[in-house]
């Protein structure tokens, strides 16, 4: 998985608000060390400080203590003035980590510095009440065990730097690495945190300061992007998904955002589904089901492939052609400038911006629907709303479904996702027939009689070659 800073998206001084801490701790108006809030935070421009105060008589545990769902690292930076710290009255100071709170009960690893040693202990279903309010007890009494001890060096001025993670403590001191040990997983408690001082039973108006100036936590959440686009590598913002666990139960459901990711928080080790729900139009889901394996280290691994994940990615295909042709129904040459309009099943026009969804033929014939809309799986219809006038005209309601897979299936009208186009036929006008009589010769009317037509242009042609040799002839001899 990939640790994502949260730092980041955080103002670095909220750790200095009060807000952001569960206090627990008490002001004293009658205590013979010291009197007033016993746990205070400075936050000016001069100085950020988180100070603690200690007791006189009766010993305390005084924490602040933080809730938090994720279980990434956590790395506490702070400076220590051991000059203020007198270990007369005071057991140590430190951190508690991969805590939980339940019931009023407290269990988690516990860092704490003392006078020469820093102790990693383990603390299990501690009762608050009393972890804060008993005499006579310092840390290690609550402690179910002490896991290690290294000595400390003897500098008063410390910077520190603590990481802590399910699995791993280091300590490192004026930038020396002093401690670092594996964690048992199986043990660890939860993903709290807090800063914690111990302090001890005595007899005195002894009063112990320590001071964590120049403090800085960063969180490290670990986390499972999934990341979706489609074939092209276009981000798919809006596709949405389910995490199931090993029962089969969900337990994240998220969307991918406006960068095609949807950032997994917080998972527990174990095997998990990854189940697409939904994509946006133009896609399909290629495949909806992915396993996906979380080690107690916080790793992410692919099930099938056992390769470790850093951005898990997702791809679903555009939906990219649904073409028709246009034929000529005689000569079966493609047809141009032929328009359909989409509509529902009964033949309503099917509007888009109060416009309807027209697709013309090129001159291959050819419509790709998916170049005018965006495709979903399910079924579609339309009809022909122009053609040429010199084309019949056609009501067909045509329909083609686009199945899960992407496939296209045209309907019975077209299964072929061909569609014909009928011309209109010529019909030259027959002439009306003419009785044949005397009167319609001698107008210049020739009948129409069948065969007899043609006897009769002969003689009218004889006759007519007859009257020009006479006229000839006659000229003839009035020349000599």
């Amino acid at each position: 998985m990939k640790a994502m800073d949260l730092q980041a998206n955080q103002n670095s001084l909220e750790y200095y608000n009060d807000d952001f801490w569960e206090w627990n701790t008490r002001t004293t108006t009658d205590d013979q060390a010291y009197n007033g809030k016993h746990i205070t935070i400075t936050n000016t421009d001069e100085k950020r400080a988180i100070n603690f105060y200690g007791y006189g008589i009766i010993s305390y545990k005084d924490y602040l203590y933080k809730e938090y769902e994720f279980a990434g690292e956590k790395i506490f930076r702070f400076k220590v003035d051991e000059s203020k710290a007198d270990y007369h009255t005071l057991d140590g100071a430190g951190f508690i980590f991969n805590a939980k709170r339940s019931n009023g009960k407290m269990s988690g690893d516990v860092l704490l510095y003392g006078e020469r040693e820093i102790t990693f202990y383990r603390i299990e279903d501690v009762d608050e009440q009393e972890f804060q309010t008993t005499p006579n007890k310092v840390l290690a009494d609550y402690a179910t065990e002490s896991i290690i001890s290294v000595n400390k060096s003897n500098a008063k001025i410390h910077n520190i730097e603590i990481k802590t993670s399910p699995t791993k403590a280091i300590v490192i001191d004026n930038d020396e690495e002093i401690l670092n040990i594996d964690l048992d997983y199986s043990k660890r408690a939860g993903n709290d945190f807090g800063l914690l001082v111990s302090y001890k039973q005595h007899n005195c108006n002894i009063v112990t300061q320590i001071e964590f100036s120049q403090f800085d936590l960063d969180l490290k959440d670990y986390i499972l992007p999934i990341l979706t686009t489609n074939d092209i590598d276009e981000i798919i913002a809006g596709a949405t998904y389910d995490l199931l666990d090993s029962s089969g139960n969900v337990v994240r459901q998220g969307t991918s955002d406006s960068n095609g990711i949807w950032n997994i928080h917080g998972l527990s080790d174990g095997d998990y589904t990854l189940v697409q729900k939904t994509t946006t139009k133009g896609h399909i889901i290629v495949r909806n089901n992915y396993k996906i394996s979380i080690t107690k280290e916080g790793k992410a691994y692919d099930t099938e492939t056992k390769e470790e994940i850093d951005i898990y990615h997702v791809i679903n295909e555009r939906i990219k052609d649904v073409v028709i042709k246009t034929l000529h129904e005689q000569t079966k040459q493609p047809v141009e400038n032929i328009q359909y309009s989409l509509c529902d099943k009964n033949g309503t026009l099917i509007t888009q911006n109060n416009k309807p969804i027209v697709v013309t033929s090129d001159k291959n014939g050819e419509v790709n629907f998916a170049d005018y809309i965006e495709l979903s799986p399910g079924t579609y219809y339309f009809k022909r709303t122009y053609a040429p006038d010199k084309y019949e005209p056609d009501t067909t309601i045509y329909s083609f479904a686009i199945d899960l897979q992407g496939n296209t299936i045209f309907g019975s009208t077209m299964p072929d996702g061909i569609i014909y186009v009928k011309e209109k036929t010529v019909v030259t006008p027959t002439p009306t027939p003419i009785p044949a009589s005397t009167d319609n010769i001698a107008s210049g009317v020739i009948p129409y009689t069948g065969e007899s037509i043609i006897i009769v242009l002969l003689l009218f042609g004889f006759a007519t070659i007859s009257i020009i040799k006479i006229i000839e002839y006659k000229k003839y001899n009035l020349n000599k």
